[in-house]
């Protein structure tokens, strides 16, 4: 996973320091690389022949922080318009701050109590930025909520 992690983070550099943008890819692109970085070449050029970016516009360029030596390139030369190429950026430094393992969570409390099925009190959603929460999401709400024996809300005023 490590490898994977320096690739988004070294992806999202070079976005942001080199210019380098996404382009399409031909048949006659060109890759280098330097022979230290022979894991790391064969890791991209096996991220890009992946049938899902195969026919998307991509180039790449990874340069050692320390020199600014090129270590990767392909399609390098090329720039093209940002648009989606940012999404690297935020996922590089998700994944990079929150860590591959992190799971956002969406808690249901309540200042209430339950008698006779109904809540007497308020019911609050506390989120964490959830990108992936849909209606599903809350009918689980509802069910744990009716699993604990409520079947009425009656909040209090505030």
């Amino acid at each position: 996973m490590k490898i994977k992690r320096k690739l988004l983070t070294g992806l999202a550099t070079i976005l942001l320091f080199s210019g380098t943008l996404l382009t399409p890819v031909t048949a006659e692109s060109t890759v280098q690389a330097a022979n230290s970085y022979m894991s790391l070449q064969n890791s991209i050029n096996t991220i890009m022949k992946d049938s899902r970016i195969t026919n998307a516009a991509s180039s790449v360029t990874i340069r050692k922080a320390s020199t600014g030596e090129i270590v990767y390139q392909k399609n390098g030369e090329k720039g093209i318009t940002p648009a989606s190429s940012l999404k690297i950026l935020t996922a590089s430094a998700a994944l990079e701050t929150l860590g591959e393992n992190y799971r956002f969570t969406t808690d249901v409390l309540t200042n209430g109590s339950v008698a006779k099925g109904t809540l007497y009190g308020n019911l609050y959603l506390r989120g964490r930025g959830d990108p992936t929460l849909l209606k599903k999401d809350f009918d689980h709400f509802a069910a744990m909520l009716a699993n604990r024996g409520v079947k009425r809300l009656s909040g209090l005023r505030c």
